[in-house]
């Protein structure tokens, strides 16, 4: 799977992010990976990149290697000295990418909790959750909760309209409980 989005393009130019427009700020977030690294949690990933990339400033892996450290996900990075922006199609190549993936395949199950930080629908799915809907457009929406026995608990929900809880599985669908952070009400 290749991740890509509009990094921190803009950005690259060197204005600083205070005086960068409002709307284009969230343009930018609404579509940088850096910004929602957090939702790659149980995605094990291989980032490679050329460090003669004249399309993408390696700054870019180098900042999104920091973060998802901090998150502490499941990744590899791999620089190539000389190589320039279509060292994917040479990588995609080798055995390397399915080798790293294979060593993390799952048994097919899809895991009950989910995190999820987006600032668009498009990128709000998790599991059986999708955030729908923001309240407000111009920050993030974050939802954490999941499965616990018959009770779906929900730990974190801010900056969500609505949120479609899907593919509920069988034994849950007939009145399950529902249990909300402190302070919540739906």
């Amino acid at each position: 799977v290749v991740l890509s989005g509009r990094t921190d393009y803009y950005l690259w130019h060197q204005p600083a992010r205070a005086v960068t427009p409002r709307f284009k700020q969230v343009m930018i977030a609404r579509a940088n990976p850096i910004e929602q690294a957090e939702n790659l949690v149980n995605f094990p990933m291989q980032i490679h990149h050329g460090q003669a990339d004249l399309a993408v400033n390696i700054r870019h892996t180098r900042s999104m290697q920091t973060v998802m450290e901090g998150l502490r996900l499941t990744f590899d990075v791999r620089e190539y000295p000389d190589a320039s922006h279509w060292l994917g199609v040479d990588v995609m190549g080798k055995e390397d990418p399915v080798k790293f993936l294979k060593q993390y395949r799952r048994d097919g199950a899809m895991d009950s909790s989910a995190t999820i930080k987006t600032w668009s629908s498009q990128f709000g799915q998790r599991n059986h959750f999708s955030i729908l809907l923001t309240e407000d457009p111009t920050q993030p929406a974050e939802f954490a909760g999941g499965w616990k026995n018959e009770t779906l608990e929900i730990t974190k929900f801010s900056n969500i309209a609505a949120l479609e809880v899907r593919d509920i599985p069988q034994p849950r669908r007939e009145g399950f409980q529902l249990k909300l952070p402190a302070g919540l009400e739906l």
